[in-house]
């Protein structure tokens, strides 16, 4: 049976019938904005003394107008004394309490990720980082609650036109929980996070919102620049990484931004200095970066920065001194606490272990490292560990097993958007295809990286390289000495010659 279609015609004279309808009656169009507005003021008057155990929080047909008018009143008056900052935090408890029945457009969860902004904007500024992250955790947990949000943060970023950056952005309690969850997925799919960071910094900062939310949004700009950061560096795209921190520095001299944040953003610079073997100018100021975030009581960044301490001195200080970082950071209850922290420890640990000869422990180590990381939801880690296990067996001429792995990091590296890793990862491959006599699979492995090498411009200094190894591949062989000088030149870039 074939449904029947509406035209203006049908749709006026329903209007009609239904006006007819309801002339006479009673239609429930809910309490005046007059009235939610007098009533808010008066639960504002009660939180603020302090006496918010006694106020009566029971679910009515009124009670969202009257939340959402307090809420409005709340960010309006852009107070942050204590008694303020208390009074948004006992409402969160009262409405996160609350029964709320039927609840079909999750505006209990809405009106919680306003009253955690709230929270984050007063904590931020008293100056507390970590009551500043737990409303920022809040704040995400309720955006992600509603079913329009999940669909926002899961839409391909070429849907972010004008016109849906106008619709949601100007929403500060989405765009702070859009900056955290950018941050949380920043290691998992770094491409997309710097794409999309990329849209909202640019709409963001030529959209100013009114005075009263300026040191919002400087903050939230700070952040955004931070994360692009982070995402620039995972795909190492290291021209765009230092681009991002002088965004992220310039923000940071422009606003009164949290020392969290400037401490973040002083780990990602140092994380280049070790990604481009500048170890010599990391160590003096990663001790002092440690200090800082001992200062803010933020221990998964003290263990962060003590890892990246760690790997420095074991490519500048000798293998020594970080074996005894390393082992420290591998009985840390925090570290214990961080899956893939954890794993990336014992993957240096067994190359230290490999490098001083004790292949038996070093196997152990990886072992255990890869069982962690496949749980742990970090591609790029466990690629890394990957690449580590191919090494270990190249060394020891498991060359077969060396191939295999060599494989799954190529394969783990792709999976998070890291095509310069993986491009590098190739080529070792390659190499080692060749030590095997599997030149053919060579040839195919080159003919993948050659692409993104050449794309972004991974060996600058190899263009001559370049050149004689697709010379050799336009006969369909392979020339170990052009494929070597490739791989010397990766290295050379790795080195710090990325601009």
């Amino acid at each position: 049976m074939c449904s029947r279609r509406w035209n203006i015609s049908d749709l006026a004279t329903k209007i009609r019938v239904w006006s007819m309808a309801v002339s006479t009656s009673d239609v429930a169009l809910g309490i005046s904005r007059e009235e939610a507005e007098r009533r808010a003021l008066h639960m504002l008057e009660t939180l603020g003394r302090g006496n918010g155990a006694s106020l009566p929080l029971s679910f009515t047909e009124d009670l969202p107008d009257v939340l959402h008018a307090l809420v409005h009143e709340m960010a309006r008056s852009g107070s942050i004394s204590e008694g303020h900052y208390k009074a948004i935090c006992h409402l969160h408890e009262l409405v996160a309490g609350l029964a709320w029945p039927c609840d079909e457009f999750a505006e209990k969860a809405q009106l919680l990720a306003h009253i955690s902004q709230l929270a984050w904007s007063r904590s931020l500024a008293r100056g507390s980082a970590l009551e500043g992250r737990h409303w920022e955790q809040e704040c995400l947990k309720y955006f992600l609650l509603q079913d329009g949000a999940r669909r926002l943060v899961g839409m391909p970023v070429a849907n972010w036109s004008p016109a849906v950056c106008e619709h949601f952005l100007p929403d500060r309690a989405l765009v702070l929980a859009l900056c955290v969850w950018l941050r949380n997925q920043r290691d998992l799919t770094p491409r997309p996070v710097l794409e999309l960071a990329s849209v909202v910094y640019g709409w963001l900062s030529t959209h100013r919102g009114p005075p009263a939310v300026r040191e919002d949004e400087a903050y939230l700009l700070t952040e955004l620049a931070c994360v692009a950061a982070g995402a620039s560096r995972m795909c190492g795209l290291y021209g765009k990484t230092r681009e991002w921190l002088l965004l992220a520095e310039k923000g940071c001299e422009i606003s009164t931004v949290s020392p969290a944040l400037r401490a973040r953003i002083e780990y990602i610079r140092l994380s280049v200095l070790y990604d481009t073997h500048e170890c010599a100018l990391l160590l003096p100021r990663v001790s002092r970066l440690i200090e800082r975030f001992e200062q803010l009581g933020l221990h998964d960044e003290i263990a962060k920065s003590k890892l990246l301490q760690a790997l420095a001195q074991k490519e500048f200080v000798g293998d020594e001194q970080a074996f005894r970082s390393f082992g420290l950071l591998e009985s840390d209850p925090t570290v214990r606490q961080l899956p893939w922290l954890r794993g990336l420890v014992l993957v240096n640990l067994a190359d230290l272990q490999n490098r001083s000869g004790d292949l038996g422990t070093a196997l152990c180590s990886i072992n255990e490292a890869e069982a962690i990381l496949r749980e742990a939801g970090r591609p790029f880690a466990l690629a890394h560990c990957c690449g580590v296990a191919a090494e270990i067996l190249r060394d020891h001429g498991n060359l077969a097993a060396a191939v295999n792995y060599y494989r799954l990091s190529v394969e783990h590296y792709v999976n998070s958007d890291m095509a310069g890793y993986a491009a590098y990862t190739r080529v070792v491959l390659a190499e080692t295809l060749v030590a095997t006599g599997r030149d053919g699979e060579a040839l195919l492995e080159i003919l993948a990286a050659l692409p993104t090498i050449e794309r972004e411009n991974l060996v600058r200094e190899g263009i001559v390289a370049v050149g004689l190894l697709k010379a050799s591949l336009s006969r369909r062989e392979l020339d170990p000495a052009a494929l070597r000088a490739l791989r010397e030149s990766f290295d050379r870039s790795r080195r710090g010659l990325e601009s």
